[in-house]
């Protein structure tokens, strides 16, 4: 018996979850994954499980105002169901609560450059990759898709220093750019 693929058995318990405590955030992010992953489970992200998942982030949100984990998840939820004004205002939030946050900054960057506000993206990019190297090829990628390509270079350089950038994805990137006594280089490795 496999009960935790009991689709029905998981909406009742993440409904009863919410149900059982509706006063505690954590209660209701945990029913809010539970039924997302019940809707995924159903082939059907954007069905009722996705709507009420929604609906008890925004519970959970305003039982603690500011929180990063539900501000995130609802600027996911937006965004994959392509709502992007409001995907934007989750991140912004997040980004002002938050503002330590690499994976909000780089998400923001991200929101901007959808938006074609490419230095206000470039500056998220920034402090994404100051505040966790993590980020640091996000950054890169930015840079290579603007066509800055000695700050991407740069970076790149960055992150084979770092010893996170294969002989690979080095050759290759080497090859889009053209540089040809590069891309030798590297295969001689």
């Amino acid at each position: 018996l496999q009960r935790e693929n009991d689709v029905p058995v998981r909406a009742a318990l993440a409904r009863a979850v919410a149900g059982s405590f509706p006063d505690s955030a954590n209660a209701l992010d945990l029913a809010a994954a539970i039924l997302k992953s019940t809707g995924s489970a159903m082939g059907n992200s954007e069905g009722r499980e996705g709507e009420e998942s929604r609906q008890l982030r925004e519970q959970a949100l305003s039982k603690v105002p500011g929180s990063h984990q539900h501000l995130l998840a609802l600027y996911y939820f937006f965004l994959e169901h392509e709502l992007a004004d409001q995907a934007f205002e989750k991140i912004k939030a997040c980004v002002s609560a938050h503002p330590e946050s690499a994976l909000a900054q780089a998400e923001l960057g991200a929101a901007f450059q959808r938006k074609q506000f490419m230095a206000e993206a470039e500056k998220c990019f920034e402090k994404a990759a100051a505040l966790d190297e993590a980020y640091l090829p996000r950054l890169a990628g930015f840079h290579e898709l603007a066509g800055n390509r000695a700050r991407a270079r740069e970076l790149n350089q960055k992150l084979a220093g770092l010893g996170r950038l294969d002989p690979g994805t080095r050759f290759a990137l080497a090859l889009r750019r053209g540089e040809l006594d590069l891309a030798e280089t590297i295969l001689a490795e």
